[in-house]
């Protein structure tokens, strides 16, 4: 089992994302003019605060997060309105084990090497693996592990067996 896989809270969230049962109706309500991949994104960057809407600035407000376009039906919609954004973790984090379990699902990752990445235990993921459609239709992500040295500084070893 590798130990430099990457952690699932730093895997982006897929554009292929789905509401599912975790999403709250403010979330769906967000989501029907923004789409789904938004609404996480949204949510992971602004969840737990109560934002104010300007109806003119939304997309400076929320540049970094929604595109123009996203951000100008986002202030269409609820502009002048204050919202508590949800913090959407369980949604946020089953959108981004979706690829992963995708992966084990297509023989790309071992159970082990999702674990990993998941911080969970092998049993869990099996089951969610073996016992559950969550993760089908979603594209199967394989993140590539976090490198083991600093490319920019030498090897002591390799310079001592020239």
């Amino acid at each position: 089992m590798r130990e430099d896989l990457p952690d699932i809270r730093d895997l982006p969230i897929p554009d292929d994302a789905r509401p599912d049962r975790r999403w709250s109706p403010l979330m769906l309500e967000i989501a029907a003019h923004i789409g789904p991949p938004a609404t996480l994104r949204f949510c992971d960057a602004f969840g737990g605060r109560e934002i104010r809407i300007s109806r003119d600035a939304a997309r400076r407000q929320f540049a970094p997060v929604l595109t123009d376009d996203q951000g100008a039906r986002f202030a269409a919609a609820f502009g002048g309105e204050r919202i508590d954004v949800p913090v959407a973790k369980n949604a946020i984090l089953a959108a981004r084990r979706a690829g992963i379990l995708a992966a084990v699902r297509s023989k790309k990752l071992t159970i082990g090497e999702a674990a990993v990445i998941c911080r969970t235990p092998r049993k869990y993921l099996s089951k969610l693996v073996n016992g559950t459609l969550e993760g089908t239709g979603s594209e199967p992500v394989v993140p590539l592990p976090a490198p083991s040295t600093d490319p920019r500084q030498l090897d002591l070893l390799t310079l001592l067996d020239e």
